[in-house]
């Protein structure tokens, strides 16, 4: 009995432990809020990012609906719309506004290369 006690705790454990290291899913709602407070912008350029991040959305949606399975073709048409994005969102922001906001994006695209990957911290080595 003993036994099956300490092998379910290990096995709980060990689940628990597996979980704690899930990122929770943002909605894509919040992630504009955060973005409107990030970059301070007034309610009128709040209203037009948030119409141009939905467009965007929206066509990345129908993008990987309609062309799964070729790599190529969906890496260069994101690409595309990124640039799309990039253009309607210095149209919107000033310039302090939109280096903040690539800054964020350079951010973000370190994040998903290094997924599983603290953070460097100066030249500390562990031995």
């Amino acid at each position: 009995m003993r036994k099956i006690l300490v092998v379910l705790a290990l096995i709980s454990s060990s689940l628990f432990a597996q979980n704690n290291h899930q990122k929770p899913e943002i909605s894509h709602e919040e992630r504009l809020e955060k973005l409107v407070v990030k970059l301070n912008l007034d309610e009128q350029q709040a209203s037009r990012v948030q119409l141009i991040q939905r467009e965007h959305h929206l066509k990345l949606k129908q993008l990987k609906e309609t062309t799964k399975g070729t790599d190529k073709y969906m890496r260069s048409e994101i690409q595309a719309l990124k640039k799309e994005l990039n253009i309607k969102m210095r149209s919107v922001l000033n310039k302090e506004q939109y280096a903040n906001y690539k800054r964020l994006q350079s951010r973000k695209q370190m994040n998903k290369k290094r997924p599983n990957k603290r953070p460097k911290h100066g030249n500390q080595r562990r031995f």
